[in-house]
């Protein structure tokens, strides 16, 4: 194996205005790459490291998949069950779509939201900056409950989400959204713990994964966690924080959609977990194989998946919270069941059990250029084996 064209292509990432990254790679249970280039902190000219912390933003959410479908192993739940017996403010929605002529069009949802619509991005959610009616409404109940209650909990967030309409009746369209924040909630009630701790004694504590929270104190935030960069059309950087209030320690919102910080290495550790099959390289099982392929096998269905149309993932479906490798292809590369997810900020996993290959990016920037980066990524590391 040679991963020199991965080096050349990460370190060249720098003239696309990534001021850093690292990627590691595992074949057969062996970790075969690691490569860190470019800056943390580019005022203090401090080096990406292995302890460099990450927001992995929307990774998070195969942490909150794989603590729910813990829950769901134990027969707490099934994935048709309605959100609302466990969820009591989604037992009355409306959906607000618009109608040929641009009017909103506003009535009761005929289909309540199940468990599996949270898990697959079908609920009708939206995030708050989408775009239409239903988007518009949920943002100004967002400003509402963040000035009322500025340190509100998950279950206040998942509250105020059920207090906007829907995009669209339940199961009938794919839709990123904020259904990973209401599943959170949805762990919290259905296992008795806050979200934060739930994940740390069944997947962070078992795995040994010391660097993956959702908070931590002012002076790890300083010494260890990247700068998130924008880079300007003059090529200067601004740095983005008006986010890092939520991993403060006392952050009262688990964001089970965007919350949890952690490094190179301890998201290596768990994606590899699931690459083989949910048990660890220290012999922990933390899910079971089963589950796992359930959790990695397409649920869309056409309509859907023209919903699902992103350009970095053309080739692929959607599972229990993670995309799925159906048509490598259509994908400009790839294998077929390779799965995994991304994150705002730049980050990026996939998981090849067939081939027995992990992979993990990280890196945060603004624009993260992930339709340019993450195909490339993918197939430079196929082609390196």
């Amino acid at each position: 194996m040679d991963f020199q064209r991965l080096t050349d292509f990460l370190e060249g990432l720098s003239k696309k205005g990534i001021p850093g990254n690292s990627c590691a790679v595992m074949l057969d249970g062996k970790r075969v790459y690691e490569h860190y280039c470019g800056y943390a902190d580019l005022e203090a000219q401090k080096p990406v490291g292995p302890d460099t912390l990450f927001r992995i933003y929307s990774m998070t959410k195969i942490f909150t998949c794989v603590a729910a479908m813990q829950l769901y192993e134990k027969g707490l739940f099934s994935l048709s069950d309605p959100v609302s017996e466990y969820l009591p403010e989604f037992t009355q929605m409306r959906v607000l779509a618009s109608k040929p002529n641009g009017k909103p069009l506003e009535y009761s949802a005929a289909q309540k939201i199940r468990v599996e619509d949270l898990f697959g991005m079908t609920a009708g959610l939206t995030y708050f900056d989408d775009g239409g009616e239903a988007a518009r409404v949920r943002a100004e109940n967002l400003r509402k409950l963040e000035s009322e209650h500025p340190n509100y909990t998950t279950r206040d967030y998942a509250k105020m989400l059920a207090s906007g309409p829907l995009a669209f009746e339940p199961g009938s369209h794919w839709r990123y959204s904020t259904c990973h924040e209401a599943l959170g909630a949805f762990v919290e009630v259905v296992s008795g713990e806050r979200l934060s701790a739930y994940i740390e004694e069944h997947i962070c504590r078992p795995l040994g994964l010391h660097d993956t929270f959702f908070r931590c104190d002012a002076q790890t935030r300083e010494a260890r966690l990247a700068g998130f960069y924008r880079h300007q059309e003059d090529g200067s950087y601004e740095r983005i924080t008006d986010q890092d209030e939520h991993y403060a320690p006392e952050s009262r919102m688990d964001r089970g959609g965007a919350g949890l910080l952690s490094t190179l290495g301890d998201y290596l550790t768990f994606a590899q977990t699931l690459t083989d099959g949910g048990i660890s390289q220290q012999g922990v099982r933390i899910i079971g194989e089963e589950t796992l392929r359930l959790m990695r096998t397409n649920r869309l269905n056409a309509v859907q998946r023209q919903d699902f149309d992103w350009i970095q993932y053309r080739g692929y479906g959607y599972g229990l919270g993670v995309r799925v490798m159906m048509d490598p292809a259509m994908a400009g590369g790839g294998h077929m069941g390779e799965f995994g997810w991304s994150g705002m900020a730049g980050t990026w996993v996939m998981m090849d059990p067939a081939k027995r290959l992990t992979a993990v990016y990280m890196e945060q920037a603004a624009p993260s250029l992930e339709a340019y980066i993450t195909p490339k990524l993918r197939n430079i590391i196929y082609s390196c084996l």
